[in-house]
Parts: structure tokens; C-alpha cells; sequence
């Protein structure tokens, strides 16, 4: 199996899969030299829940999600905290200014986006890595059909 988990969304955030995250880490799984990327041990990842996760050793995808929940609030805490802008106040902006304003309200609906859906996987407690690999083929099935 590849690294990358190109074609799939992020277990955890939503976003697209870069990666590919043992849920059991392989520092605790596996033999030294050996190398296990499989849909049995695996889900698809973004690069930065895979990097918050690294070895954690938290076993079920509930509580890994639950836990990203508060490093994605920590990791982006200045950005979450930062003001929101009216349309009016965006009106007032010229330039780049207004260009860098406006990406720092995109960036935050997304990180807010982000945060929302590791939560709602939080509390899906009987989720398994074969159910990850089922809903992300169904998924991967609607998303061809449609095009």
C-alpha cells in the first residue's frame, strides 16, 4: 500500500487524506525494520492529524479524534480567538490587507470546520477501521457515479 491515502478524506478532520495513520502506532505494533501500511491496521489522514497523533497510543478511533479535538483548539488557538469581520468592516479594507483579512476568516471557518467534524467522530465510539475503509469506498462509489 502507498503512504499516501490520495482519493480519501481524512479520518479524523475531514480534509484530504495525505497520509495514512496506524491507529495502533507502529512504534507498538510491529517489529523493528518491518513496515505495515494496510487497511487493517490504517486510516486515511491529513498530514497534521497524523503529525498531532504521532505515537499516541490511544487504540480506538473515538478517542484518537477526541484527542485531536483539543490539540487542532490548542495548535490554532490565536486564530480561533481572532475577531470576525462584518462585510462592512471587510468594505473598509483595501488591497492586501483585505486579501490577508479575508484568508484569515477562510483559514478559521475551516480549522472551526475541522475541529466540528473530529468531534462529531469523537463520540462514534463503535467505529472501526474496516467501517472507516467501508464508509470511505462508499463515498469514493457516490463521488465517480456523479461524475
Amino acid at each position: 500500500m502507498k503512504r499516501g491515502a490520495s482519493g480519501y478524506d481524512c479520518t479524523y478532520c475531514g480534509m484530504n487524506a495525505t497520509d495514512m495513520d496506524h491507529v495502533i502506532p507502529r512504534s507498538y505494533s510491529m517489529l523493528e525494520g518491518e513496515d505495515t501500511r494496510s487497511k487493517e491496521d490504517c486510516v486515511p489522514a491529513c498530514r497534521e492529524c497524523n503529525n498531532l497523533l504521532s505515537n499516541l497510543m490511544v487504540i480506538t478511533i473515538a478517542e484518537r479524534a477526541g484527542y485531536l479535538v483539543s490539540r487542532l483548539v490548542d495548535r490554532h488557538k490565536k486564530l480561533l480567538d481572532s475577531p470576525d469581520w462584518s462585510e462592512e468592516e471587510f468594505e473598509e479594507l483595501e488591497g492586501r490587507l483585505r486579501k490577508h483579512v479575508k484568508s484569515l476568516q477562510t483559514k478559521k471557518k475551516v480549522i472551526k470546520a475541522r475541529i466540528a467534524y473530529a468531534q462529531s467522530v469523537s463520540l462514534l465510539t463503535d467505529l472501526t477501521i474496516a467501517g472507516v475503509w467501508d464508509s470511505q469506498s462508499n463515498s469514493v462509489k457516490k463521488s465517480s457515479k456523479m461524475s
